[in-house]
């Protein structure tokens, strides 16, 4: 696998994606580059939203890529949205991984056992987010201004798509307890993209409710 990882593409034709993963699982070994350069900027990209460092997101996207080379021969793919929910899900379990390793206090082990059953969505695919660079750069920027703690509170619901109750188990919270840190969390986003001129709805009571 080569190195350097800021020379990477973002992604690149989903259709030569999905060719390159088949041709990979079916013994053709240099397949793996192509899989490689369009895997490696998305995987970064999951990793720092996930609140880690540049240096963090690199050593995590090669872990996933690792991953992928060993055990993607035991996966089946028919479109190219399942390989990146798979390709997502091992990434989000890397980095809460890693968050356990660095703040245990924040994540639970039972709530990582959880995660293990947890797919993610693939609608980060590259294609999907190239819709608007100003405004995930604005949100990027908001949420990298958070606390550590903060940013994991947000994760699980913003990030992965977790209910609240399973997003509270993951931290070992209450309900009630990590609805009001992710709350004050959001607002905190909130304010900050309101002062980019970028305005993000508000949750309303029956939002909330429908959340529990």
């Amino acid at each position: 696998m080569t190195e350097g990882g800021n020379s990477r593409s973002s992604g690149g034709d989903s259709g030569d994606l999905l060719e390159a993963m088949l041709a990979f699982q079916q013994g053709h070994r240099d397949a793996f580059d192509a899989l490689y350069q369009a895997i490696w900027s998305p995987v970064c990209l999951r990793a720092a939203r996930m609140g880690l460092r540049a240096e963090e997101s690199e050593e995590i996207t090669q872990k996933v890529l690792v991953r992928i080379f060993l055990y993607c021969a035991k996966a089946e793919f028919r479109s190219t949205a399942q390989i990146w929910s798979w390709v997502y899900t091992i990434t989000v379990r890397e980095v809460y991984k890693h968050w356990r390793r660095r703040r245990p206090e924040l994540v639970s082990e039972e709530g990582l056992e959880l995660l293990q059953r947890q797919a993610a969505a693939a609608d980060d695919d590259p294609v999907t987010l190239a819709t608007d660079a100003e405004v995930l750069s604005a949100v990027d920027d908001c949420i990298g201004r958070l606390g550590e703690a903060e940013r994991l509170y947000l994760l699980g619901p913003l990030v992965q798509g977790l209910p609240f109750r399973q997003a509270a188990a993951l931290h070992g919270l209450t309900l009630g307890q990590f609805k009001h840190r992710y709350e004050q969390a959001l607002d905190a986003v909130r304010t900050c993209m309101e002062s980019k001129g970028h305005g993000l709805r508000r949750k309303s009571r029956t939002d909330s409710q429908e959340d529990d």
